[in-house]
C-alpha cells in the first residue's frame, strides 16, 4: 500500500465531512434522467450549495448525479429567444456579450454573486434550484420575463420562472426531473434594466435586500409599454411586484410616480428578521432599491445605454480570453476504483480518491502539497484557492473526482525559493504577507487576473482578490504589489 492509498483508507467521514455517497458522471439528460429515478439521487451543478449543505449535515445522498457532463453550459439565441443552459456558470454569464448587450441586470446580478471563486463553479440553474429567498439570479431573471424548461423521462415542459419557485428550498420540480434551460424572450427597444444589491460586504455576502427592473417604452419614447419589479430576501420566494408594475403601466413616468411604485411594491413583501437585518429594515431597503432601480431603468431607456461595459465590477476586463465550460468534457469520467488522473503544476498524477474527498484534501493530505490552506472549509476565506484550467475555484468546495483530467495549479507551480515568482517578489518587496497563511490563495487569486487582464484598474484588482480574507496586513500593501507587477506588464503580456 502506498502513502496516498494509506492516507485514503483513514480517511474517514468526520474528517472528510459529510458521509459516504456513490459519484455518478452521466454524459447525456436521458441518462442523468434515468440515474435520478433509480437511485432517488441529489444532482450537484456547481456544489457550492450543495457541499455546504452536506458538510452542516442538512443532507445526506446516497448518491450525487454531477450534471457537468451534460453539454448544458451555453448561452444562445433560437427564434429570437436567448436560451441559457442551466450548467451555464455566473462567470460565462458575466463574460457573455449577448447577456451584457441585452440584459445588463443579469449580467450586474452576476457581478454580485460571491466572489471570483464562486462565480466559476456556481451555474445558473444551482443558483435558481437552490430557491432560496436571496438568491442574486432570481429578481433580474424574473424582471426579463424569464422561462425555465424542465425535462423529465416523459418529455419538457416550460413554465414561468415566478411559477418556478414554491417556498424557500422548494421549487415545483419534482423528484425525477431537471432544469435543463432558462429562456429570455428579448426586450422590445428602448429598453432598460437594472439589478441592485445591498449586503453586508461587497462580496461574499447574501443580499439583506436585492431587487431588480425592466421598463419598456412605447414608441412615443415616455409611455411605459412593459415594467417588471422584482425582489429578493424580503418573502419566503423571489417575488414580483405586481401593485407596483400595474400604476405604472401605460404611464408616463415621472419621479413623483415611481416613488408611489417604490411604496406600494413595499405590500408586496413579507420579510423577516434574521440576524443580517429587521423586517422594518428590509421594508425599506426594499423601497430605496425599488426606486433606485427604476430610476436606472427608466435613463438606460431613454438614452439607450442598455449595453453595459462591466469590467470593474466583476475583473472581467477587455484583455480576458474566455473559455466556458471548464468541466464541460466528455472525458471527464473517473476510471473505475476511484482513479483519476490530475495534471498538477504541469506534471500528471494519478491518484485513488474516495468520492466524498474534496479536492483540498487530496492536494494536501495525499499529494503533500500543503500550500493549499484549509481555512473556514465554506468557501469564504479563499485560503484554499487553487487555479483549475487557469481560474481560481475554491478547493474546499469541489470534490477531487471533479477534477479528472483537468488542469490544478497550485502554489507550488508559482514559483521556487531560488525562482520566485514576480508577484511572490512583489509581495515580499512591498510587505504584503505577515503570517502567509492567506498569501497562496491571494497570489493564485492575481495571477489568474494578470493572466486575463495585464492592465486592471484597481477596482479590478480588489475584485479580483474579494474572495480571499487576510486577517493581518490589511490589503493596500496587496493591491500596491499587484500594481507593481501589472506595471512591468505589456498589454499583450500572460504570466506564465
Amino acid at each position: 500500500m502506498t502513502i496516498a492509498e494509506e492516507k485514503l483508507t483513514n480517511m474517514d467521514e468526520q474528517s472528510i465531512g459529510f458521509k459516504n455517497f456513490e459519484y455518478l458522471a452521466p454524459a447525456t439528460v436521458g441518462e442523468a434522467l434515468s440515474l435520478l429515478s433509480q437511485t432517488g439521487a441529489r444532482l450537484v451543478a456547481g456544489g457550492t450549495d450543495l457541499l455546504n449543505q452536506m458538510r452542516a449535515g442538512a443532507i445526506s445522498p446516497q448518491y450525487l448525479v454531477d450534471l457537468a457532463g451534460l453539454g448544458l453550459n451555453y448561452v444562445r439565441e433560437d427564434g429570437g429567444v436567448i436560451k441559457i443552459g442551466a450548467m451555464t456558470t455566473v462567470a460565462d454569464l458575466l463574460a457573455s456579450g449577448t447577456v451584457r448587450r441585452d440584459f445588463a441586470c443579469l449580467a450586474e446580478a452576476a457581478a454580485e454573486l460571491g466572489a471570483i471563486q464562486c462565480r466559476n463553479v456556481a451555474t445558473i440553474g444551482g443558483n435558481l434550484c437552490s430557491a432560496v429567498p436571496s438568491a442574486d439570479l432570481a429578481p433580474p431573471l424574473l424582471a426579463l420575463g424569464a422561462q425555465v424548461r424542465i425535462a423529465d423521462q416523459n418529455g419538457d415542459r416550460v413554465l414561468p420562472l415566478e411559477n418556478f419557485f414554491t417556498g424557500p428550498r422548494q421549487t415545483v420540480l419534482g423528484a425525477n426531473e431537471i432544469l435543463v434551460e432558462i429562456q429570455i424572450p428579448p426586450p422590445s427597444p428602448p429598453t432598460g434594466t437594472s439589478f441592485m444589491k445591498l449586503g453586508r460586504r461587497r462580496a461574499m455576502t447574501l443580499a439583506i435586500v436585492n431587487a431588480a427592473a425592466l421598463v419598456s417604452l412605447a414608441e412615443d419614447g415616455h409611455t411605459v409599454a412593459t415594467c417588471r419589479i422584482a425582489l429578493g430576501a424580503v418573502a419566503p420566494t423571489p417575488l414580483r411586484a405586481s401593485q407596483a408594475e400595474a400604476i405604472l403601466q401605460g404611464q408616463e413616468l415621472s419621479e413623483s410616480l415611481i416613488d408611489a411604485a417604490a411604496t406600494l411594491a413595499v405590500g408586496n413583501t413579507a420579510p423577516i428578521s434574521d440576524l443580517r437585518a429587521t423586517a422594518a429594515f428590509r421594508r425599506e431597503i426594499s423601497r430605496v432599491l425599488v426606486k433606485r432601480t427604476l430610476l436606472e431603468a427608466w435613463r438606460k431607456a431613454l438614452t439607450a445605454e442598455e449595453h453595459l461595459q462591466i469590467g470593474d465590477l466583476a475583473g472581467v476586463g477587455p484583455h480576458q480570453p474566455h473559455t466556458p465550460g471548464m468541466r464541460q468534457a466528455n472525458n471527464d469520467r473517473p476510471a473505475p476504483g476511484g482513479l483519476i488522473t490530475l495534471d498538477i503544476n504541469g506534471r500528471p498524477v494519478q491518484v485513488k480518491v474516495k468520492p466524498q474527498a474534496l479536492l483540498v484534501d487530496v492536494l494536501r493530505d495525499q499529494l503533500g502539497l500543503i500550500g493549499t490552506k484549509k481555512g473556514c472549509g465554506t468557501g469564504e476565506c479563499g485560503a484554499c484557492t487553487v487555479l483549475f484550467e487557469g481560474r481560481p475555484v475554491n478547493a474546499c468546495l469541489m470534490l477531487a473526482i471533479q477534477a479528472h483530467n483537468k488542469r490544478i495549479t497550485t502554489i507550488e507551480g508559482l514559483g521556487t525559493p531560488e525562482n520566485l515568482h514576480p508577484l511572490q517578489k512583489a509581495f515580499v518587496t512591498h510587505g504584503a504577507v505577515q503570517c502567509g497563511f492567506c498569501a497562496p490563495g491571494m497570489l493564485l487569486a492575481a495571477k489568474a487576473l494578470l493572466d486575463q487582464n495585464p492592465n486592471p484598474t484597481e477596482r479590478e484588482i480588489r475584485s479580483a482578490i474579494a474572495g480571499n480574507i487576510c486577517r493581518c496586513t490589511g490589503y493596500v500593501k496587496i493591491v500596491e504589489s499587484v500594481k507593481a507587477v501589472a506595471r512591468t506588464l505589456g498589454p499583450e503580456s500572460e504570466m506564465r
